[in-house]
């Protein structure tokens, strides 16, 4: 038998949560093309960048996926958009000058 969670979790809607955070505010987002779902993501309304796009006051999006980076492009094209590999140092030096304006 399994036991209840404990009163003090809860179950939170996660894009709520980061949204709630990033609304009005800088936002450098790792991941954001969430490849390989994001058509169908998109097509359901859950595509978190899309969301961050209407909320925060500024957004660069960063992926490794170029593939799916430029899909998100031809639908996003006034956004800003990087390729990179968030696991590699050299790259995640480089991010440091970057400035969300």
């Amino acid at each position: 038998m399994t036991s209840p969670l404990p009163r003090q979790l809860q179950l939170v809607d996660r894009d709520a949560l980061i949204i709630a955070h990033c609304t009005e505010r800088r936002v450098l987002h790792l991941g954001c093309t969430a490849s390989p779902g994001h058509v169908e993501d998109q097509k359901a309304g859950r595509l978190l960048h899309e969301k961050l796009i209407r909320k925060a006051s500024c957004l660069c999006g960063v992926d490794i996926d170029r593939d799916a980076l430029a899909w998100l492009e031809e639908r996003f094209p006034d956004q800003d958009f990087l390729v990179g590999d968030i696991e590699d140092r050299d790259f995640m030096l480089t991010l440091k000058g970057v400035t969300l304006t």
